[in-house]
């Protein structure tokens, strides 16, 4: 088990970016059962969690560095990358612990594609610390 982290394509005209969701996404996901887009401001971290019984991809907009933390299943201390500005895909196994810290300028954008949806009320998210 490990984690995919794939550039997106993204196109540009003056009214702005265009960018495709990969069929990656599709293959890994399958039927995407949640779907959830969250901002992080500079300086701030998402994640230091993991979900024991759903996949994950995460398509990352970034107009800056930002950084990557996950932590196999098994594996005694977490994996980290600074990652530079672009739109990436980045494919989360159930049970891989991630988190990303925004070490741009500019807000990141995270858009949160799941096999599972999430129940607020008994949530598959397993704090822990990686950032």
């Amino acid at each position: 088990m490990t984690i995919e982290i794939l550039p997106v394509e993204c196109t540009r005209d003056n009214r702005g970016e265009r960018y495709t969701a990969p069929k990656e996404l599709w293959k890994f996901v399958g039927v995407v059962d949640e779907l959830h887009m969250v901002t992080l401001e500079t300086g701030t971290i998402r994640g230091n969690h993991f979900h024991s019984h759903s996949k994950e991809a995460v398509i990352v907009e970034a107009d800056g560095e930002w950084e990557l933390a996950w932590q196999l299943t098994g594996n005694a201390s977490p994996e980290c990358r600074i990652i530079d500005a672009g739109v990436y895909m980045i494919c989360f196994p159930a049970g891989v612990a991630h988190a990303f810290r925004n070490t741009s300028s500019r807000p990141l954008r995270l858009n949160c594609y799941m096999d599972v949806a999430l129940d607020m009320n008994q949530p598959d998210v397993q704090r822990c610390q990686l950032l």
